[in-house]
Formats: structure tokens, sequence, C-alpha cells
């Protein structure tokens, strides 16, 4: 398991590339440093590079299983809203995983509007893991008959993939 104070260290590191490595590392902490670890990726959804926010909300949201308003909080805002598609991307992932819904419904914008197909993907999974809605159910349905991207179409017209951890047993 991830030596968590080490991780926090590097995440501080000069080299984008080793602080995204640590990002992600940090989300397969025990469950006794998980609070730690949730503290130093909070940090790092704050960096300038996007592989390092990426991976700090993919972290964040399979460490916060157990919490999903804690995902909520951390990922629903401003992440969604950031101008670059990577960042976008990672922080529906993570709230995926954390299976946490966002309040305002701004998911479902970003599948009706975002202009990355990879970004209207994970957003047409997210909702589909959360028990949509009869507006987010309307959305999909016309996301599967319109959407110009065949993976998107795919997405939003059956079930989201299962997390790594539903498969394995």
């Amino acid at each position: 398991f991830p030596d968590v104070p080490t991780l926090g260290r590097l995440l501080r590191d000069a080299d984008a590339r080793v602080r995204a490595n640590a990002a992600w590392s940090l989300g397969f902490a025990v469950p006794e440093r998980a609070a730690e670890a949730e503290q130093a990726l909070a940090i790092a959804l704050r960096d300038r590079e996007a592989p390092v926010v990426g991976n700090a909300a993919v972290s964040f949201g399979r460490l916060t299983r157990a919490r999903p308003e804690n995902a909520a909080k951390a990922l629903c805002g401003a992440l969604l809203r950031d101008g670059r598609a990577s960042v976008r991307e990672q922080a529906l992932r993570g709230l995926g995983l954390a299976h946490a819904r966002c309040e305002g419904g701004y998911p479902a914008q970003l599948l009706a509007t975002d202009p990355r197909a990879r970004v209207r993907r994970a957003a047409a999974e997210l909702l589909l893991r959360s028990s949509p809605q009869p507006a987010e159910r309307r959305l999909l349905w016309r996301c599967q008959e319109s959407d110009t991207h065949a993976a998107v179409a795919e997405a939003c017209a059956g079930t989201a993939r299962p997390d790594r951890f539903e498969t394995e047993a």
C-alpha cells in the first residue's frame, strides 16, 4: 500500500509527471490513511497541470466511495467548468467512482453541450450510474439518437461500464 506521507511530499515535486503519479497512487491509500490522502489530494486538485488534477480527481473519487458527499463537494464545482477537457472528464470519472451526484444538474449540461466527446461520454456514464431522473433519461435518449460521436451515443444507450472493483471477486 502507498506511503501517504511520502506521496504527499511528492505532490510538491517540480516535475508534473512525479506529481501526477503521486496523485494517482494516493487513490490506493489504506482506509486508515484515507483522510490524510484526501487532504493531500484536495491540494493536488488545484495544481496547474491537467494530468495532476485529473489523476487527483479520479483518486479522490476512489477514496471517497464511503463518503460520496465529499467527492461531490470537491469535484462538482470548478473542475467541471475547467477549460481543459481532460480535467472535466476525470472529475466526472471521480464522481462516478464515488457514486456521487452533483446538485444543479451540471453533468447533464455537460452531456448536452460539451464540445469534447470524451467529456460527454463520461457525463453519460455518470448519469447512468446515478439512477437518472426523468429529464436526465430524456437527455440520454436524445443523446443516443443524435450524438454525432458513436462512442457517446453508445454510452447513452447502454449501461455504464462497471467499476473495476465491482467486477473483481
